[in-house]
């Protein structure tokens, strides 16, 4: 279980009810969990899935596939082929509240298979949500 937020005495709270309950201890700091590795500085938050990624890639022997550097241009067609290893998601702890959401959707526009795709994402604040 995860559990942030920007009140200590109100985490702290919850970690005390929560060992009354149940048995658990404290990790400290979030590092990896689930497959995301999570960095941290005092005004925000680094997940990424390289390591994982890595994990993947050296268990289907493809440890050796084509690299390419960010950022992208919004021209450049990715196929399965080429891997985005070291994209993650950057969040900072200020951030407004406002709700963003943002779609696409094309006809037979994967160069892989011509299968059509939509793809659509929420954003809360600068907060990737979905």
């Amino acid at each position: 279980m995860i559990i942030t937020g920007d009140d200590p005495m109100g985490i702290s709270s919850l970690q005390q009810f929560l060992h009354r309950q149940f048995k658990m201890k404290d990790l400290d700091f979030l590092s990896y969990f689930l497959g995301l590795e999570i960095s941290q500085d005092s005004s925000s938050y680094f997940l990424t899935q390289a390591k994982y990624t890595s994990d993947l890639l050296a268990r289907a022997s493809l440890t050796d596939c084509k690299i390419a550097t960010t950022p992208v241009d919004p021209q450049t067609r990715l196929t399965p082929l080429e891997g985005t290893l070291f994209h993650g998601l950057h969040y900072f702890a200020q951030s407004s509240l406002q709700l963003h959401a943002f779609s696409d959707a094309n006809w037979a526009g994967d160069p892989t298979d011509r299968c059509s795709t939509t793809r659509f994402c929420f954003f809360l604040g600068n907060y990737l949500i979905t």
